[in-house]
């Protein structure tokens, strides 16, 4: 499929016309450029309490925090070996950076009714691109089920941080329940903190987040050698 979009692909230089669609986009794109735009985007619509401000970056490393606290409650972290599956959570909604932006819900619902190609399809389209970037193509369907459990959970509790909205009343099992609690006070702590700086700021220390997580994933597979 053929999504055309004005994109800057390098820092520093003029925007071009690039297919947001083709995954070979994701895989050349400057990460510094998708983290500004994540760290301009205001999540839901902007549609926060006031004086509050909460950007897409803060929310993709919060679904990582998710992610680990979620697989440390289970018994799934093994020590001192990074997770890939806690890296796939912190680059999860990389292609909201490269033009797909972040659509609430209800849009990605109508467009998914009426085009035959929806936002969902490109933006997974594009997610394989960056899939293949960092090397997560091998993750399984139950790996990938507990990226989006984190990513649900960090959205309830962004809903209930920063629109006051209330406590969901079941969730699938203590610690998930444990864990929405906890993140509704990390999201708290972000939208008045991390969240404040420049978005320059925010996008660089979350492109040095992900080459360190890299560094060590791929550090701890030369072992294995």
């Amino acid at each position: 499929m053929e999504v055309y979009a004005k994109i800057i692909m390098q820092r520093g230089e003029p925007a071009q016309l690039v297919n947001i669609a083709d995954p070979r986009t994701a895989e050349t794109v400057d990460l510094f450029t998708v983290c500004l735009a994540l760290a301009r985007q205001q999540r839901f619509g902007c549609q926060l309490a006031e004086g509050l401000q909460y950007d897409n970056a803060t929310h993709s490393w919060n679904v990582a925090v998710a992610c680990e606290q979620l697989m440390h409650r289970r018994g799934m972290l093994v020590a001192k070996q990074p997770s890939p599956v806690v890296f796939a959570a912190l680059v999860h909604d990389f292609p909201e950076g490269l033009g797909w932006g972040d659509v609430i819900s209800p849009i990605k619902q109508l467009m998914a009714s009426v085009l035959e190609y929806s936002y969902q399809d490109g933006h997974n389209d594009c997610a394989w691109g960056f899939a293949k970037r960092f090397g997560l193509t091998q993750l399984t369907m139950e790996e990938l089920d507990l990226v989006k459990e984190a990513d649900t959970l960090t959205y309830l509790a962004e809903d209930t941080a920063l629109r006051g909205a209330p406590r969901q009343a079941e969730f699938k099992d203590a610690a998930a329940s444990d864990i929405y609690d906890f993140m509704v006070g990390i999201v708290a702590l972000s939208a008045l903190g991390f969240s404040q700086d420049a978005p320059e700021n925010i996008a660089a220390k979350l492109v040095s987040h992900v080459g360190f997580i890299q560094d060590k994933i791929a550090e701890w597979k030369a072992n294995l050698q």
